[in-house]
């Protein structure tokens, strides 16, 4: 298998996928019963929709049951053909008169699909689609089905997509994937016309279209194998379904609306708004036994995650809510951390200037939305329509996470149809002006216009690829994604069990060998703070500090933290209890690596992963009387601010004294470092210039107990040696 194959095929395995989510959607709609009350192009968009969920719970069926690469696809061709073979005829649809200021947006809306569906199929650089929208279910199709991987935390949110994503790469490569993400563009361009002609805003709904296909960020989002704009679609179908349920009733309107609201809570942990859209459509209105079905159905997309998450990794939400759900993978202290960065992710402040930034400027925000957005405000105009109203509710769910989390342009996708049909709604009072306002926008959003006045080259298609999809995807990715030619030397050159730590890119879609994320873990993150560790001697354990000898019946020894430091954590190399051993050891927090300190090797410690603070304890048991006083080995940073006691059984605890504090001479820490970090499972060490101990490492790779096995560019892949190869034996 490769990602990268024919373009022809890889638009025919992105068009058999949508086509047999398509087949499934349409059969659901049938046992549903709509009648004629579903104009075409909304049947054909609720399909898409509804069809993509039911196929990808069928496909995370096939793949936690590791049926294997052939059997899925065999499952997924098996279908295609039962959706559309047990098909049947509908009933005569109604279709309203479409005025020409319709079809000229219609069309305008098309030539602009056309241009993204170029784009998707060239081999352009997709950092998140290649690092693990992609990169995840290319390890499936290797691993014949889905695998437990708690180095990485983003394998533990909710992959609905990514089920989708594993026939598509198996058949037509990357590609395919991002032509399967673009049908969920034309359906939610669909959902939007349909929902203006149903609220007797025809044009404002054809507007909203064109507005939001030639929104940038929406395009170029489209045209990856990224989920948001299938999360819009979700998101969309969610409400309007709703909508139809308040105005017409029917079991059938509450039943789509629920499987939509489940689907966008499998694509993405925000898509969670979506069951508060759903709960606010059915406010005042639903009855009890209407709310048990929706919720029942809702679930059936939203369980399977949960309890795959709790099993494999103890916290059903992972990375989230990892205070109430404690588990080994990732500590609240790196949660909160990674949170914090996301919300001021590049910098941005969300103050005034973001507005311009985000709307035409694009730089920080990597992505604009587009000038017609800067008119959200004349939609206060649509507020004198009840159903308007609704929409602006709706609306304000759907921004909440982009609000409150993180600031990229890409995170407002899934609110924009919402945002969309507002502002060309509160302009539909006057005839023409949605249409002129949209048609405008995306005259100076079209990709040739767009690097005329936007100078900056935010993240946007600034020309139309009419020959780039052409041209083989290895070689582009040769000349534009400098790791690219790494990992084809790590595909020929490195055995199928090599582990990389990667600080760069960890685009696991260009290679089938074990790429780790240096932050996304405990395990991963521990790792490379040993290698930053190795780089600076302040950290290194040369900090050796006496406590008085515990008296002969003592079993337990406790030492509080009593110091505070808001940069520092809490740091353990070691405690030496002459003439005992340790049998085990607590502490709090991080419970999990406590052990690391009783072991007796200077590479391993115990950190509390959190700032340094009163009242943090360390607990162990040992096995025999103490024949001398204690050592208690940590780093110069921390300053021995701490009170030892010790007990017998645990309830009754008498203090010890504290002694002194002495340097002692650690060169040798930096082998130790990597021989532990080779210990844990990493065979090798990918990184860029921007980390200061690659430099050191570089300097003398003997003296670190490293080989420089391959170099690209400012790229550099180092082997971690074996004992046999110079570094220090574990002690």
């Amino acid at each position: 298998m490769s990602p990268w194959a024919d373009p022809w095929l890889a638009l025919a395995g992105g068009v058999a996928v949508a086509g047999a989510a398509m087949g499934a959607g349409r059969e659901l709609l049938r046992r549903l019963d709509f009648g004629g009350s579903m104009e075409p192009q909304e049947r054909w968009a609720l399909s898409l929709v509804a069809g993509a969920a039911v196929l990808s719970l069928a496909i995370l069926a096939l793949a936690a049951l590791k049926t294997g690469t052939d059997a899925l696809v065999a499952g997924l061709l098996i279908l295609v053909a039962a959706g559309w073979a047990g098909w049947r005829p509908q009933p005569p649809e109604k279709v309203g008169p479409v005025s020409a200021i319709e079809r000229v947006l219609l069309v305008a809306t098309g030539l602009t699909v056309v241009v993204y569906a170029l784009a998707a199929m060239a081999p352009i650089e997709d950092a998140d689609g290649f690092r693990y929208h992609l990169g995840f279910p290319w390890l499936y199709l290797h691993a014949g089905g889905m695998a437990p991987l708690p180095t990485d935390f983003y394998a533990a949110f909710p992959q609905a997509m990514e089920m989708l994503y594993l026939p598509a790469l198996r058949i037509g490569g990357f590609a395919a994937a991002n032509i399967l993400h673009l049908s969920f563009f034309v359906a939610t361009a669909l959902l939007l016309w349909t929902r203006g002609r149903v609220s007797g805003a025809s044009e404002a709904g054809a507007a909203a279209a064109l507005a939001f296909c030639a929104s940038p960020v929406a395009g170029v989002t489209a045209a990856s194998a990224s989920v948001d704009v299938a999360l819009a679609a979700a998101l969309f179908a969610t409400y309007h379904c709703a909508a139809r349920w308040r105005d017409e009733g029917g079991s059938g309107w509450l039943v789509l609306s629920a499987i939509a609201a489940g689907f966008a809570c499998g694509i993405k942990y925000t898509g969670c708004v979506a069951l508060a859209i759903l709960a606010l459509m059915l406010a005042k209105k639903a009855r009890a036994g209407a709310v048990l079905l929706a919720a029942s159905v809702a679930a059936l997309w939203i369980a399977p995650w949960l309890i795959r998450n709790w099993t494999w990794y103890g916290n059903p939400v992972l990375p989230f809510l990892n205070a109430w759900f404690p588990n080994p993978h990732l500590l609240p202290a790196s949660e909160q951390e990674w949170v914090d960065h996301l919300r001021h992710y590049n910098g941005v402040v969300r103050r005034w200037p973001y507005v311009w930034e985000v709307m035409m400027r694009g730089v920080r925000t990597e992505g604009l939305l587009g000038p017609v957005f800067l008119l959200l405000p004349a939609g206060l105009l649509a507020l004198v329509r009840p159903w308007a109203r609704w929409l602006w509710l709706a609306g304000a769910l759907a921004c909440l996470p982009w609000i409150w989390g993180n600031p990229l342009a890409r995170f407002a996708v899934p609110a924009l149809p919402f945002l969309a049909l507002t502002v060309c709604s509160g302009l539909g009072w006057i005839r023409g002006l949605a249409a002129t306002a949209a048609v405008v926008h995306a005259a100076l959003c079209f990709p040739p216009v767009i690097g005329i006045w936007n100078k900056q080259q935010g993240v946007a298609l600034t020309r139309i690829p009419w020959s780039a999809w052409r041209e083989p995807g290895p070689e582009v990715w040769r000349r534009t994604i400098p790791s690219f030619a790494v990992y084809e030397w790590i595909n020929i050159n490195l055995p199928g069990d090599a582990r990389i730590l990667d600080f760069e890119a960890q685009y696991r879609l260009f290679t089938t060998r074990h790429l780790d994320n240096y932050y996304a873990s405990e395990a991963a993150s521990g790792a490379a703070a040993l290698l930053e560790r190795a780089a600076d001697p302040s950290t290194w354990p040369s900090h050796e500090c006496q406590i008085a000898q515990p008296p002969p019946e003592a079993r337990r020894l406790k030492l509080r933290q009593r110091g505070e430091d808001a940069w520092h954590p809490w740091t353990l190399f070691g405690i030496d209890i002459p003439g005992a051993s340790a049998v085990s050891a607590h502490a709090r927090p991080n419970p999990w690596t406590a052990h690391r300190a009783i072991d007796r090797d200077p590479a391993t410690y115990w950190s509390s992963r959190e700032p340094m603070r009163c009242c943090m304890e360390f607990e162990m048991t040992f096995d025999s009387p103490a024949l001398g006083p204690l050592t208690v080995v940590t780093n110069p940073a921390q300053r021995g601010d701490w009170e030892a006691a010790t007990s017998t059984d645990g309830t009754w605890w008498s203090p010890l004294e504290n002694g002194t504090c002495e340097l002692v001479d650690r060169q040798d820490f930096p082998p130790f470092a990597t021989r532990e970090v080779r210990r844990r499972g990493w065979t090798h060490v990918l990184a860029g210039p921007r980390w200061p101990w690659r430099e050191a490492a570089l300097a003398d790779p003997g003296a670190w107990g490293l080989r420089v096995a391959f170099r690209h560019g400012d790229l550099v892949l180092f082997a971690i040696a074996t004992g046999a190869d110079g570094v220090p034996p574990r002690r």
